[in-house]
């Protein structure tokens, strides 16, 4: 089975000034139940639970594993996907914002991807990257196969 692969940008934002203090990449595991749901999509199954819906971080350090099913210290807000789109016909490019007022004062360390009704489908590690009242992290998933 090829493995599918994938990598989050993070591009974290000073509101006050406009300027990008950081841009971080790291790339990312798709554990099991990822490749339960593209199956799922493929055979055409419930496209509402098995799509791609939204982005949850934590501050968990533990490298990621294909047998994941969680974050390992997940916060919140958990963040809807605020953005689609197709980088090129081999990739699909998923974007979810923390804002600046949402998630202050967390070391952020861990992402993942999440569809609407089965769970983690990618998660990685990354960081970490403290949040403040001051700064917005644009997070960009991109997924390729």
């Amino acid at each position: 089975m090829k493995k599918l692969k994938g990598k989050l940008e993070i591009t974290v934002e000073n509101v006050k000034t406009g300027k990008v203090e950081r841009v971080l990449e790291s790339r990312n595991v798709f554990v099991r139940n990822g490749y339960r749901s593209v199956m799922h999509l493929l055979a055409g199954d419930d496209q509402a639970n098995y799509a791609v819906t939204h982005m949850a971080f934590g501050t968990g350090d533990t490298p990621p594993a294909v047998t994941d099913a969680g974050l390992e210290m997940a916060i919140t807000p958990v963040k809807a996907i605020s953005a689609i789109d197709y980088p090129d016909e081999t990739s699909i490019r998923f974007t979810a914002v923390l804002e600046s007022e949402e998630a202050n004062g967390f070391p952020l360390a861990e992402a993942g991807l999440y569809t609407a009704a089965h769970g983690m489908v990618a998660r990685l590690t990354y960081g970490p990257l403290t949040k403040s009242l001051n700064l917005r992290f644009t997070c960009r998933w991109t997924v390729y196969v």
